[in-house]
């Protein structure tokens, strides 16, 4: 475990860079460089792997080898190209990108990692609230319940994450 967690921090160290600027030339190649299509490549390249994630996941949710685990594997290797735009104490989101649509890109960036910081927060309420919202007197059928409560964070994340999309694109033209 410690080896490739090294490995992985090697791996940034040696090419990371070189792999943000890979990453912002695809992005401006994909939507001619423009703020506002720079904006929707930051939010496809960050939100895509976190949903597709959670479709695999809900799909093959009965089986843990044919879902979660192949989906998580998927969704981190879809994520690394990102990990140079994650901004430090030392370096904000604008300073990370560099040339044409890099405000757009930016922009994107911001919304949509602003987006999958608040799902969780989406999760935690809606487990804090469950009793209040889904008991009324009565006991709660447990699966449906819990169906319930998964398909009100995906359309809720759903919701964010295209808001955190339109947004994204408002700020950035």
């Amino acid at each position: 475990m410690l080896l490739a967690v090294l490995s992985v921090a090697a791996f940034y160290v040696l090419i990371g860079d070189h792999l943000r600027d890979d990453v912002l030339t695809l992005a401006r190649d994909l939507s001619g460089g423009t703020d506002r299509g720079m904006a929707v490549a930051a939010w496809v390249f960050l939100s895509v792997p976190v949903w597709l994630f959670v479709t695999i996941t809900l799909v093959f949710r009965r089986s843990r080898w044919l879902g979660v685990v192949p989906a998580g594997i998927v969704a981190a290797l879809l994520l690394v190209p990102m990990q140079p735009f994650w901004p430090t104490r030392r370096q904000a989101v604008e300073d990370l990108v560099h040339g044409p649509g890099a405000a757009g890109f930016a922009d994107g960036l911001r919304w949509s990692g602003a987006t999958l910081i608040l799902l969780p927060a989406l999760v935690a309420a809606l487990e804090l609230f469950d009793g209040a919202v889904y008991r009324r007197g009565k006991p709660a059928d447990g699966p449906a319940r819990r169906g319930h409560l998964v398909w009100i964070v995906v359309a809720g994340g759903a919701t964010l994450s295209l808001g955190a999309l339109v947004i994204g694109v408002a700020v950035a033209g």
